[in-house]
């Protein structure tokens, strides 16, 4: 079957373009297109950071892949290697220094720098708020603002990226 893989940063650096089509057997997996391509390309082991999408949905490596598929292999968001998009994507329980998190992804390559931090409002349905409890379903809260950051780097030329809760 053949399907077609989308590349992103270094895998598509090495692979010389940003996206191939490969013949794969049937019943192969996102993992199998990697290690052909590896294979090919001397791409190395399948890094655990990255995730795979299958016709634009994230999907597992072990999924079977089906005739005409496009395979989206995704690169982690966060990195930080000279010439590379820096970013930071985190759900953390410590209170955050917004200007040290500004600083860590602050590039002239972007020309601008936008901070939103959100703060407790004093009165909620009419009283006062004495102290927030916040609770978050933390793999899913994360994954959510990963899709945003992927989101974001898709609709707009941003070198440096940081979204942090």
């Amino acid at each position: 079957m053949k399907v077609r893989v989308v590349l992103f940063a270094k895998p598509r650096e090495l692979v010389g373009q940003p996206n191939i089509d490969l013949a794969l057997p049937a019943g192969a997996t996102a993992a199998d297109a990697w290690s052909q391509l590896s294979t090919e390309y001397d791409l190395g082991p399948l890094p655990r950071s990255f995730r795979c999408a299958v016709n634009s949905e994230y999907a597992g490596w072990d999924d079977p892949l089906k005739e005409g598929d496009e395979l989206a292999v995704i690169p982690p968001v966060s990195g930080g290697a000279i010439g590379e998009r820096r970013g930071v994507v985190a759900l953390r329980e410590e209170p955050l220094d917004p200007m040290a998190i500004a600083d860590g992804i602050r590039s002239d390559a972007d020309g601008a720098l936008v901070l939103f931090q959100g703060i407790v409002r004093e009165h909620s349905r009419g009283k006062q708020v004495r102290a927030l409890v916040y609770e978050a379903y933390g793999s899913m809260a994360q994954k959510q603002m990963e899709e945003l950051a992927e989101e974001a780097r898709r609709r707009w030329p941003i070198a440096d990226l940081a979204i942090v809760h």
